[in-house]
């Protein structure tokens, strides 16, 4: 099962970088996610903010991506997951009260 989510979210940082106008190979993505999440674990900052995204560029440059661009899909994709978290969050505490 914890595959299918490092797929998904390859396919959804692919998506992301397709959206600024590169293209990423999936397997860069699949293989690399769990090197970059496993930074998050580092206890630098509150749920790694900085150092995942630093490495996630570091990623993408090796797959060709500018590193500001980088950056910049790495913020996007750390949005996306808090706005997906928040709402769900929200709901399940909206049905708690």
């Amino acid at each position: 099962m914890k595959i299918l989510a490092w797929i998904t979210h390859a396919l959804r940082i692919v998506i992301i970088a397709r959206s600024v106008g590169y293209r990423i190979p999936l397997i860069v993505l699949i293989l690399g996610l769990p090197l970059v999440s496993a930074l998050s674990l580092i206890p630098v900052t509150v749920s790694g903010p900085g150092l995942v995204e630093g490495s996630l560029a570091v990623l993408l440059a090796g797959a060709g991506v500018p590193v500001a661009v980088g950056v910049s899909i790495a913020l996007i994709d750390r949005d996306i997951t808090v706005a997906f978290h928040v709402l769900v969050g929200a709901r399940a505490a909206a049905r708690a009260l």
